[in-house]
């Protein structure tokens, strides 16, 4: 039983073309990297930014939660001298003081929640630079050998004996004549 025969000379162009598409398409993940790289670039600036709002955010927080401590202390005691004097007025400066420092304190806290966003953003996004880089090179490799093994495929198994065969036909076809014209002048 014999097997037909697979068309090898398409199959060697499919090879070197499919290896010259992959190497064309490893070229886009380059780009979107730089695309990656800029946004990170944009991100650590900001992740920077927030770094210090952040820093003083916790420093302003600590401040804050001792003076809300005193404070409550200090209402503690006007309340006692309340009794003995009218404190009404320092009283509610303590309120309105109070208040003010606990949004403050919300407003570090919040800080520190997008600090810490943007920090797992910018980590994410190296991280998907990273692979996309590894990714590229491993593509381009593959379809630089995928090029060069079909395209030498090509030649070595298909283009040299189709070339033989080409070159023994333009010798037979000049040494027909030839013998055509001798053979005419002899009769």
């Amino acid at each position: 039983m014999k097997f037909p025969e697979i068309p090898t000379d398409n199959l060697y162009k499919f090879m070197a073309l499919s290896g010259i598409t992959i190497i064309l398409a490893s070229l886009l993940p380059c780009y979107l990297s730089y695309q990656i790289q800029i946004e990170a670039i944009r991100l650590s600036g900001k992740l920077e930014e927030l770094k210090a709002v952040s820093d003083y955010s916790e420093l302003r927080h600590k401040t804050l939660a001792a003076t809300i401590d005193g404070l409550l202390k200090v209402r503690a005691r006007a309340e006692e001298l309340k009794e003995q004097q009218n404190t009404e007025k320092i009283l509610e400066e303590l309120h309105a003081k109070q208040a003010e420092n606990t949004e403050m304190l919300w407003k570090s806290t919040l800080a520190a929640i997008q600090h810490k966003a943007q920090w797992k953003e910018l980590l994410y996004l190296k991280r998907w630079y990273n692979l996309t880089r590894i990714i590229s090179a491993l593509a381009f490799v593959c379809g630089l050998i995928l090029t060069i093994r079909g395209f030498q495929l090509w030649k070595e198994k298909l283009q040299i004996p189709q070339d033989l065969i080409i070159k023994q036909k333009a010798e037979e076809a000049t040494k027909t004549p030839r013998m055509a014209k001798d053979t005419k002048g002899e009769i």
